[in-house]
């Protein structure tokens, strides 16, 4: 089983006119890792029968990625969009692709056009790697040849073997939560702590302002391991909207890309004074 997580963003509002039962687009959710073929599915809500059936998904065109800022990379052209019907009732929009995901970060417009309106929504997905790697396969041991008995030897109690660690996570007790491990991610915990009806994007930031020591540069990608993080309440969480909360978040998830260590600046040259010329002598 994979770690599924995704950060999802209403950046573009509805384009078209809304029928009585308007539908929409809901949450993204992950079901691929990185260095997979990506798996997704798209939540559409209030979607009639005759809507699924004339349904037209499709990435935004280019002008539309370059209005909303986002950048459009080839990767995503591959990608195919096909609404369905789930045996639950429920109705998706299922994203696949044929090649790997190598970026952490996906960032995407997504276009739905039915005979009533058309939506534009913008995604941001957070891929994580598998947590789970296969175990290698036991290497089938040969008999050893016979060989004349050695002299006895002195021989020691061989050692128990080391536990097993448990996962490098930390854990949520009442109002705190930690210490924080090598494998949590602010994402994994916002989704414990966040009471209900709080947003995943202002859950993170609600912790990333109660916990500002936590965090390298003060943003949500850098959480640090060994700490013990302090949960807001509700009132605290709900400070910032939705809306402010998805901007900010997106705002911080291109920094983290594009951010790196400082060049160090070039040393300034050494200018050096000429040597005083000897006085000429007089013989």
């Amino acid at each position: 089983m994979f770690r599924k997580s995704a950060l999802a963003m209403a950046m573009w509002g509805a384009l078209a006119a809304q029928s009585a039962l308007a539908l929409g687009l809901g949450d993204i959710e992950l079901k691929s890792a990185l260095n997979q073929p990506l798996r997704a599915e798209v939540q559409l809500l209030s979607v009639t029968e005759r809507e699924l059936q004339e349904l037209r998904v499709a990435l935004a065109s280019a002008e539309v990625f370059q209005q909303a800022g986002i950048d459009r990379p080839a990767f995503l052209s591959h990608i195919r969009f096909e609404p369905v019907r789930k045996p639950d009732g429920s109705a998706v929009i299922q994203l696949t692709s044929r090649e790997a995901v190598r970026e952490p970060f996906l960032d995407f417009m997504l276009e739905v056009v039915w005979a009533n309106g058309k939506l534009v929504r913008a995604y941001t997905v957070l891929v994580d790697p598998p947590v789970t790697m296969p175990a290698p396969t036991p290497t089938a041991q040969l008999p050893a040849a016979r060989a004349p008995a050695p002299a006895p030897a002195r021989t020691t109690a061989p050692r128990p073997a080391a536990p097993t660690p448990a996962a490098d996570v930390g854990t949520h007790s009442g109002d705190t939560y930690g210490p924080t491990g090598r494998n949590d991610t602010l994402w994994n915990i916002a989704a414990k702590v966040r009471p209900d009806g709080v947003g995943m994007e202002q859950a993170m930031l609600g912790l990333l302002k109660a916990n500002p020591g936590a965090f390298i540069g003060h943003n949500i990608n850098n959480l640090k391991a060994g700490y013990v993080l302090r949960v807001p309440d509700r009132a605290e969480f709900t400070s910032i909207s939705t809306a402010d909360a998805s901007a900010e978040v997106r705002t911080q998830n291109r920094e983290w890309r594009g951010s790196g260590p400082p060049r160090p600046k070039p040393p300034r040259p050494c200018r050096r004074r000429p040597l005083p010329r000897p006085a000429a002598s007089w013989n």
